[in-house]
């Protein structure tokens, strides 16, 4: 993950706390006898459409760092049903269906922005390192191929993640590195006597410092 991506899904993750706030400080709950849905204000149906525009997204975002999304929900014996796991993100227009708290949400988003946030900083200070650029473009090349695959319609990921996949890669990584080393190795050994001269006056001037 880019340093901007990373920034971005960061912004989106604050976007939608303060729209969750938004959307559960202007919702007013059915009374506990009637057990309808909550109401709606304006302003909490605009927090709404706005939360079920990037929820997609915001779900991405805090599975790819492993963020806990669900709860076990067990309805009570005098209610009947059964157990499933709910998804609070997913499902958080229907919290109070399983009477579950609203801070869930929050415990969740809060983890994501927490963690995006430390990622953030590591980004940032590779940005000026120059063989973190390297290695992007390392795995570039490697992920090529099945980008293209892609593109043609197959299982990209599916392929790359198999035993075939994962010994193309080092195939196709091995080839591509000595199709770009050793043609390098033959232009320095036409100059051997230029490399070697420069490393005298390397050596010369260690030797006197």
């Amino acid at each position: 993950m880019l340093y901007w991506e990373c920034k971005r899904r960061l912004v989106a993750l604050r976007r939608f706390r303060a729209l969750a706030c938004d959307y559960f400080d202007n919702i007013q709950y059915a009374s506990y006898m009637s057990g309808g849905a909550p109401v709606l204000n304006e302003q909490s149906q605009k927090a709404r459409h706005e939360m079920n525009r990037v929820m997609g997204d915001v779900v991405i975002s805090l599975k790819l760092f492993a963020i806990p999304l669900s709860v076990f929900y067990q309805p009570p014996p005098r209610i009947g049903g059964y157990s499933q796991t709910v998804d609070v993100i997913v499902n958080i227009f229907g919290l109070w269906e399983f009477q579950i708290s609203p801070e869930l949400v929050f415990d969740s988003v809060d983890r994501g922005i927490g963690a995006y946030e430390r990622a953030c900083e590591k980004l940032f200070r590779k940005i000026f390192n120059p063989f973190y650029w390297l290695g992007m473009l390392v795995v570039w090349v490697l992920r090529l191929p099945f980008k293209l695959l892609g593109a043609a319609g197959f299982d990209a990921a599916r392929a790359e993640e198999s035993l075939f996949g994962k010994a193309f890669k080092l195939f196709w990584g091995l080839a591509v590195g000595l199709a770009t080393f050793i043609p390098a190795i033959w232009e320095t050994a036409d100059h051997w006597d230029k490399v070697r001269a420069f490393i005298d006056r390397c050596a010369a001037v260690f030797y006197h410092s």
